[in-house]
């Protein structure tokens, strides 16, 4: 998959309702679709705007106790971010556990994207908004080539990379960025000013 495709529809999304401060959980770089998904949160929110803070993004192990550690550090802070995007649905999971723990409300005090689109993540109960992987067209993709290569007795020494595009799946976890007071009285719900 396009995993810095995938990030950047998840960061889209997130600005679109409004949200400016935005934190990215992740993996460790050494792994390839956590690096990926990792520049490309960090190159659409360049390209809109905003500076990288190191201090909104975390990357560890893949550590469910780690993750949930940081995030609550993280929601603890005056000036806490209104969205998190996980690199994966089990990390955002941590993320929604650990926002529960501080009785925020999702999404009308913080907003979760994940990544994956595991079966859970459509849970009614969980409704995670999520970054779908296609495992169903990946894995018939793969058959159609393996098939392919079977009946016309193929050989190749060279391997095959075919990408697919990552798909939104909206549902319950993202919404629009949570008010901020003005100095001038002033606020605004999303991305409109009153």
């Amino acid at each position: 998959m396009d995993n810095n495709k995938g990030a950047r529809l998840a960061v889209q999304h997130l600005i679109k309702l409004g949200h400016k401060k935005i934190a990215k959980i992740s993996g460790p770089s050494k792994y390839l679709a956590t690096y990926e998904r990792t520049v490309g949160y960090k190159e659409e929110m360049m390209e809109n705007g905003y500076e990288i803070d190191e201090g909104l993004i975390f990357n560890s192990e893949f550590s469910y106790d780690k993750i949930y550690s940081f995030t609550k550090k993280l929601l603890k802070k005056k000036d806490r971010p209104t969205a998190i995007i996980a690199a994966s649905d089990q990390m955002a999971l941590a993320v929604l556990d650990a926002a529960s723990s501080l009785n925020l409300k999702i999404p009308a005090d913080l907003s979760v994207v994940g990544f994956d689109n595991i079966r859970l993540s459509a849970n009614e109960f969980i409704g995670l908004t999520t970054i779908s992987q296609q495992m169903d067209q990946m894995s018939l993709t793969a058959l159609e080539k393996l098939i392919y290569l079977i009946e016309n007795k193929e050989t190749s020494s060279s391997s095959i990379q075919i990408f697919l595009k990552p798909e939104l799946m909206v549902r319950k976890t993202t919404g629009p960025a949570p008010y901020k007071i003005k100095g001038n009285g002033r606020f605004w719900i999303g991305a409109y000013v009153y």
